[in-house]
């Protein structure tokens, strides 16, 4: 099988069997042509991406809550000979499933399960963590503020750069290894941080004035913020 062939005879496994949630095709053909057999790779979510990284022949960890889906995906895949012997189901929600992964050195790693606050957060990085540097992470619907949270805060994060984009889609490539940075080393935290520790020192500048206390509004004005 080949990809447009899954594209047009996707599996249907959402929603009670009913709907297919899945990838665009760009973004898909960003997974078949980049991801190499072999490979070591994880994704959050399932559907027509797991049958993808089952044709291109990698070890593969699905991370989904739903039972049901998994055996849909799997008589999908029987009724067609797509072998998955290399696939490894985690069925819990990710959130409570890739903390504990025991795999490190991963190459390519899909985001795309749960959306909301803060799953895809999570996700990113229990998952960067076990991610090589050089590896990839493709992260979907960025037209969710989630999504886009986590693309503009790696579009500005050291030891990240751009790979590609698409129109709800986003890859980045890590270029160092993962570090949890303070958020006064996140440039993207520190930006949008200024206005709202301006506010906060006005505040406390007028409840300090209220009080006469001199010292304290001199020294709160003055602190500073890091350069974002």
């Amino acid at each position: 099988m080949e990809l447009q062939e899954l594209i047009g005879d996707p599996p249907i496994v959402h929603a009670g069997g009913t709907h297919v949630w899945a990838l665009r095709p760009e973004p898909l053909g960003f997974i078949w042509d980049m991801v190499q057999p072999g490979w070591k790779t994880a994704e959050t979510g399932l559907g027509v991406s797991t049958a993808a990284f089952a044709l291109k022949g990698v070890r593969h960890i699905c991370i989904t809550p739903n039972q049901e889906e998994v055996a849909r995906l799997r008589e999908y895949c029987a009724a067609r000979a797509l072998a998955l012997d290399q696939v490894r189901f985690v069925v819990a929600p990710s959130q409570d499933a890739v903390p504990d992964l025991p795999e490190t050195e991963l190459d390519f790693v899909l985001i795309d399960g749960g959306h909301g606050f803060p799953v895809p957060f999570l996700d990113w990085f229990y998952l960067a963590k076990r991610l090589k540097v050089g590896g990839l992470v493709m992260i979907d619907d960025t037209q969710l503020w989630t999504g886009k949270v986590l693309v503009d805060f790696l579009d500005r994060e050291p030891g990240w750069q751009r790979e590609t984009v698409f129109p709800r889609t986003a890859v980045f490539r890590m270029t160092a290894p993962f570090t949890n940075h303070d958020w006064v080393t996140q440039p993207f935290v520190v930006r949008r941080s200024w206005w709202t520790c301006q506010r906060a020192k006005l505040v406390l500048g007028a409840q300090l004035l209220a009080k006469g206390d001199i010292s304290g509004l001199w020294a709160g004005m003055t602190k500073r913020l890091p350069k974002g």
